[in-house]
């Protein structure tokens, strides 16, 4: 009586592997068709149907794209902040020193290839977005750690 349904886009997977997308279903075994019932009936529920994976979709892209602009806003905010860190530490720097103040770059730069670098790639290619928040967050929380004790070592 239905059609099969189509197998899910790339989009609809979530949706699909978690089981939240049943098959709209105009009979129940509760219901038995009458002879009166006109064939029209489970046409007239398609476009709710329609209208609900349209909806699903049109969030899930919307998630999509807030998910990958805040990893993407993030990793450059992180960038810029890690150009800075030369600046500043070369503000600070004695010039008839060591140079030993240039070795509070190498943790943010340690920090910068490991967790902010991958974080841009996964925003750029929009795959694991979640993922790439997460990763971002915790550079961001990283940075802000070393950043501190990097203040601490020029104040003191």
């Amino acid at each position: 009586m239905f059609p099969e349904p189509s197998p899910p886009r790339h989009f609809d997977a979530i949706v699909y592997l978690a089981g939240t997308d049943p098959a709209p279903m105009s009979e129940t075994p509760a219901e038995s068709p009458s002879p009166t019932s006109t064939p029209e009936a489970p046409k007239a529920e398609a476009p709710k149907a329609e209208a609900s994976r349209r909806q699903r979709v049109s969030l899930h892209r919307r998630l999509r794209v807030a998910l990958r602009s805040f990893v993407l806003s993030a990793g450059s905010a992180l960038t810029l902040f890690w150009i800075y860190t030369f600046y500043a530490i070369a503000a600070q720097a004695n010039p008839k020193g060591d140079g030993m103040e240039w070795m509070a770059a190498f943790p943010m730069t340690l920090i910068f290839m490991l967790l902010t670098l991958p974080a841009l790639i996964i925003g750029l290619f929009g795959r694991a977005l979640i993922f790439g928040a997460l990763v971002a967050t915790a550079s961001a929380f990283v940075n802000l750690w070393i950043w501190q004790e990097i203040l601490a070592e020029f104040a003191g």
